[in-house]
């Protein structure tokens, strides 16, 4: 019996590109853990990295990253967005080696950055997302659909007083039918 393996498309990786080059970095940055010959003149000076509590920090918060993305497709995209973020000011330090750009007392990692613009770049559904987190909830809820209410308003004309009240006041109906079954009872208490 032949075992079918879904197909893999160069476009599966692309959320992952910046967690994937982010990595290969990071290891890069492990390569002169054991020292590199550095040529001073007339000597040989050994080199080796310090490697901080911030940078170790945020090796180990890409390795839980990298197990969050092998169990869930949406949440480890959120959370890497975070880790970025975090990684933007001086609480991280992804590598040994890198540029930041400092206005006042504002730090920026330019390392961090690129790669936070690459992952919201291939991964834009995440600023959508915080949009609407923000601002989306107490508009959505309140936003009603006047065609909706139209349709409503003439399906309910044959009912009785007693109908209307009760779907007006029902959890069990959507906002519209409350607003239809309102007004065709304002209309039919004035008549």
């Amino acid at each position: 019996m032949p075992v079918h393996f879904p197909k893999i498309h160069p476009k599966d990786f692309r959320p992952g590109i910046s967690l994937f080059l982010l990595t290969g970095i990071i290891l890069f940055s492990y390569f002169n853990l054991f020292g590199i010959s550095v040529a001073n003149s007339d000597k040989v000076t050994i080199t080796t990295p310090v490697f901080s509590g911030e940078m170790i920090l945020a090796h180990v918060l890409l390795l839980i990253i990298w197990g969050i993305s092998f169990f869930t497709r949406k949440l480890w995209k959120s959370v890497y967005a975070l880790y970025l973020l975090l990684a933007l000011s001086p609480l991280l330090e992804l590598t040994n080696f890198g540029m930041s750009f400092s206005i006042g007392w504002l730090s920026i990692d330019l390392i961090a950055f690129g790669f936070l613009i690459l992952h919201l770049g291939f991964n834009p559904l995440i600023v959508k997302n915080l949009i609407k987190q923000i601002s989306g909830p107490a508009e959505s809820k309140n936003t009603l659909y006047p065609k909706t209410i139209t349709k409503l308003e003439k399906r309910f004309e044959t009912k009785t007083k007693a109908q209307l009240q009760y779907i007006s006041t029902s959890t069990d109906f959507s906002p519209e039918a409350h607003v239809a079954a309102k007004k065709l009872l304002d209309i039919k208490i004035e008549e």
